[in-house]
């Protein structure tokens, strides 16, 4: 069993599926790197090989039940880099979901000599304060699933479920920034997606995001929420082919 430990509290496991150049694929909130996008990770392996880990706390990662500070989103993308060094590679393309989407957008500010792009999709960079009902509703805990009880450990999950909203609150009261300040940092390409019915990513908070970052782009799906990858997978695993086309990945 892979695993990668940062020291005597935090471990993460990690599958590497397929083979080619490295794409680092982030699961989002309450998923895994094996569970989360199966049919997503089949796809890309036919081409690259896609390194899958379960982020700090999900999964089998630990500690649990995880801690959810303001700064989480940060905390996360340091683990990851960690394990990038660690898998000693480079020129790595990254793709995120939701969670792991604000995790993506990280890695080129703390590791920019390891990321050549990144993808996200249900990720912003930014929040504000019309998503608090949104985030409130979290905290009601009717969203949780028996998979996730599976996954995660049912005797974790409604505090790590109740620690997650109370840290975006806190993220929300604090100016909702996560990465966008430091967008200017962020050179390699990043192609941001964003459905237009996500409930907790606001278009404009995308699109403005986007444009913040020196070589940004952004494509707005009508009729779409969060879950691009499973409404519109067409189009979807169209626009992230081209985009991983044009790296030009060896």
């Amino acid at each position: 069993m892979p695993v990668f430990s940062r020291n005597a509290e935090i471990s993460i496991y990690y599958e590497i599926v397929g083979q080619g150049s490295p794409v680092l694929l982030l699961h989002g909130f309450m998923g895994t790197g094996s569970s989360e996008f199966p049919d997503l990770v089949s796809w890309l392996a036919q081409r690259y090989q896609v390194i899958l880990p379960d982020l700090r706390g999900y999964g089998r990662s630990t500690p649990k039940p995880r801690p959810y500070p303001i700064d989480f989103y940060r905390q996360d993308a340091e683990d990851m880099a960690a394990l990038l060094a660690h898998l000693n590679v480079s020129n790595v393309a990254v793709i995120g979901y939701s969670d792991g989407g604000e995790v993506a957008l990280w890695l080129p500010i703390l590791a920019p000599d390891r990321i050549c792009g990144v993808v996200t999709w249900g990720a912003t960079g930014h929040f504000d304060t019309s998503i608090r009902p949104a985030v409130m509703e979290m905290l009601s805990l009717n969203w949780i699933t028996p998979q996730m009880r599976d996954l995660h450990g049912a005797e974790h999950l409604t505090t790590m479920g109740q620690r997650w909203a109370v840290a975006m609150l806190g993220i929300i009261d604090q100016g909702g920034d996560i990465t966008f300040s430091r967008a200017s940092e962020i050179r390699c390409p990043v192609l941001m997606l964003l459905g237009d019915r996500d409930w907790l990513n606001p278009v404009a908070m995308g699109r403005s995001m986007a444009q913040a970052i020196p070589n940004g782009r952004f494509t707005r799906y009508p009729r779409t929420g969060h879950a691009i990858h499973l409404e519109r997978p067409r189009l979807f695993r169209w626009q992230i082919a081209r985009f991983l086309k044009r790296l030009r990945l060896k």
